[in-house]
Parts: C-alpha cells; structure tokens; sequence
C-alpha cells in the first residue's frame, strides 16, 4: 500500500471521523444558508464545507474545521464598523481547528478610529485571540483595500498559529476628509503569539494621500512574538504621498517587517522583504527615505538566511539613492543575523485536494541532500530534538507515518508525487506534513509544517 494511501486508511479508521455540514445559498440544497448558525449546531470534530457565496462575520470558538470547497471561492464579508469577518476565540489547548478557502471583505471606511489594536479600536479584519491551543488557516485571502486602521490577520495571545497559501493586504489611507483619524495597517500583526507563515504573500497599508504626515503600516509587525517565514514576501506600506505645497510633509516606507520584542525566522529561497517606498511629497518638502527591510527593537532577534532577497524601499523620482531605506536596523539590545544554515521547505500543490488526485510536495534544501517526508493527522505542540535544527510539530501519536523521500538535485530542488486513494469516504480528511532533511555536511534540518485537505 502506497504511504498516503495507509495513512487515509487510519483516518477512515479512527472513531473520532469528522462529520460534515454544509452551508451555501438559499436553493442550494445545502443545511445551512450562514455560516455562523452551521458553527452553532456542529460538535467538536465537525466540519463544515462552504459552497460559493457572500456570508455574514462568524466567530469560531469550537473545535470545528470550516473549510470553503475547491474552486468556490466564498465570500465573508463585515459590513459592520470594526467587526472582523472571520473571529477565532478560545480555542481550548489541545485543541484543533483549520479554516480554509474564504476570502475576507469589508466596505472601504469600516474602521476610521486610530489603530489601537489588540487593545481598544476595531477588530483585526482576520481576529485570532486568546487561542492555547492549534490554529490553522489555509488559502485564505483578506484585503482591506482603504481607511481601515486594525491588521488585516491580527493574532493576539494565541499559542500556535500557522498560515499556508494565504494573501493579507494591510488597510490604506485615502485623500478624504474624514478619514483624518484613521491610520494604515499591518497586513499581518503578532501580539504576544507565535506564528508560523509559509508560501504566503504580505503587504502593508499605504500612507495617507492627503495633507498631513503620515508613513505607511510595516507588512508583519510583531509584539513579544515569535515568528517563523518559509518562502513568504512581504512588502512594507507606501509613505503618504500629497500635491499640496503648504500642507505637505516628509512621509516615510514604513518597515517592511518591524520587531518589538520578538523572535524571528525566515527559511526558503523565495522569501523577499523589502520596506516600503516613499512617494513624492510636494513641491518644497524634502525628500523622504524608503523604509527599512527589517527593523528589530526592544531585545529583538533576527535570524535569515543569507540569500535572502531583502532591500530597504526606494524614494520616488527626484529622489536619488541615498533616500534608499535600510536593509536591516536593530537597536536598544536586539540582533540581526545572516545564517549559512539553509532549512528546507515543503509545499503541497494543490492543498486541497479530491479523492483519486494527486498530490506533489515541492522540496527545497540544500543541493544534494536527503529530505524525508512525514505526515499525521494531527499536530501537536512544539518541541525539538537534540541535533535538530527547528522544532516537531507533527503529532507522533496520531497516524506518523513516511510519505516518501527524495534527494536533491545540484539546484536543491526535488518533488515528491502521491495519489490520494479514490474513496469518497476520504472527504473530510486531512493530513499535516513536516519535511527532515539529512546529508553529509548538512545536519539535520526540519521544514516548515504543511497541510493537504481531502474535499
């Protein structure tokens, strides 16, 4: 029997099989026409399948997957002033829960209040807070689009976190009067977390295009966290940008990952940060500076690998280079390290995947090397082995197993291919996966966690 095909066996095998409620338009045939009502009646374990479709906010605070159906593309929008879209709260330790393919909205100037979050101020429009135990988001999309000053994903309090495949686009200023107190924000903010993002794109909130001061928000911002990139790009705001020669002011990029007491990692050869670049500030204000790749403050760590695409922004003509924002800044105790140590990554395309697909795991490493795949059923807490670079995230009790290994080329590059077993009893399932990487010279490195979704 092929590996991921024992690995579904036990799945199917286990009692604990999730069962399955649907949500979609009225007509549909489907249980549910909203989503929060299907959360209300679904047990722990259950699963709730998403058809397309534009649907209310919902909160979830049970351990239940809510997972949007391949090519679906549904809608969760937050008409509400400062209400997030998507709200996951309390997920009890030990607990489990994966939201996937929903795309996340709200109306241009749905939160004009000064950015105070996680505090005071509106919701994060992508609100995880107060979470001990595994959340997951995957495919998920949330842009902001103008005047709406809380993180596009804000995490707050929350143990572990992981994002794959998703886009968050921090929310910009616009050239109106009433949106004087509104501020830009990060596309992804960390509050007292760690957060694990990979394949996944990041862009921070534009300044104001008006008449007054006003820099772009960091992509990532991170407060007493800990965060891990693989394969991530992030770009900082744009600074404010305005045509009026009394009012105008210098209006910086802002940062394109910005540290406050927090950790942070980045593996994968694709990874890219640059700052955000400064826009043309009036006819008799001096130029301004791009932002900075990465600033790190306040006993800050920053580890990154040495081929890392990082740049400060530029500033917008007439401006010349030495307006080019920084490459890295630490200050007030913090570090900033380029590291030889290459990790590998792991990314299954697709991610969500029918019963008779096939599956193929991305590899990169170092050229050459051995990397062993591994999947469970389940993940649980973070914890590291001696001579192990990283962290297990895999649960070893629950369905461990070998998916396969390859070695790879001179490039460091390789793919491993498995076909999911047809059964339409697989629906529902899915399988969690970690990559080992091993070779003479290397070490032992583990990759990022990845996560197949059987729909």
């Amino acid at each position: 029997m092929k590996p991921l095909a024992l690995l579904l066996s036990l799945v199917l095998a286990a009692p604990t099989f999730a069962g399955t409620i649907t949500v979609g338009p009225p007509g549909s045939g489907a249980m549910f026409p909203d989503i929060q009502p299907a959360i209300t009646a679904a047990q722990p374990g259950d699963q709730i399948t998403v058809a397309g479709g534009t649907y209310s906010p919902f909160v979830l605070d049970k351990e239940v997957d809510i997972i949007g159906l391949p090519g679906a593309l549904p809608i969760v929008d937050s008409p509400l002033s400062g209400v997030a879209a998507i709200a996951i709260r309390q997920i009890h330790a030990g607990s489990q829960v994966i939201v996937a393919g929903l795309t996340a909205t709200a109306p241009p100037t749905s939160c004009l209040i000064p950015n105070w979050w996680p505090d005071h101020g509106c919701e994060a429009l992508v609100d995880l807070r107060f979470c001990q135990g595994t959340v997951t988001l995957q495919d998920v999309t949330a842009d902001q689009m103008i005047a709406r000053s809380s993180p596009t994903l804000g995490v707050d309090h929350c143990a572990q976190v992981f994002v794959h495949d998703s886009t968050f686009v921090g929310g910009g200023v616009f050239a109106v009067s009433q949106y004087s107190n509104a501020t830009p924000s990060a596309g992804v903010y960390a509050n007292q977390s760690t957060v694990e993002l990979s394949n996944c794109s990041v862009q921070g909130g534009d300044g104001k295009y008006c008449c007054t001061s006003n820099t772009g928000a960091p992509g990532i911002r991170g407060d007493d966290s800990t965060i891990t990139l693989s394969d991530v790009t992030v770009v900082g705001g744009l600074g404010g940008v305005s045509d009026f020669p009394i009012k105008s002011a210098a209006n910086m990029g802002a940062s394109g990952i910005y540290l406050d007491a927090s950790d942070l990692t980045i593996h994968g050869p694709h990874s890219k940060v640059r700052g955000g670049d400064s826009q043309h500030i009036g006819y008799y204000i001096p130029c301004a500076k791009g932002g900075t790749g990465i600033e790190a403050t306040n006993g800050s760590h920053a580890v990154v690998p040495t081929n890392l695409d990082l740049a400060g922004g530029i500033a917008e003509a007439p401006c010349d280079s030495s307006y080019t924002g920084l490459d890295f800044k630490h200050i007030n105790g913090s570090s900033f390290l380029y590291s030889f140590l290459v990790f590998p990554t792991i990314h299954p395309v697709p991610g969500v995947v029918a019963p008779g697909a096939t599956v193929t795991f991305n590899l990169e490493g170092v050229p050459s090397a051995r990397v062993s795949v591994y999947s469970s059923t389940s993940l649980s807490s973070a914890f590291a082995l001696p001579g192990m670079g990283g962290f297990i995230f895999l649960d070893l009790f629950n369905g461990f197993l070998p998916l396969g290994e390859k070695t790879l080329d001179t490039q460091g590059h390789e793919s491993l291919s498995l076909s999911v077993p047809t059964s339409p009893s697989l629906v529902g399932a899915t399988v969690h996966t970690q990559g080992i990487q091993t070779g003479l010279g290397v070490g032992v490195r583990l990759s990022n966690v990845a996560v197949v979704l059987i729909q």
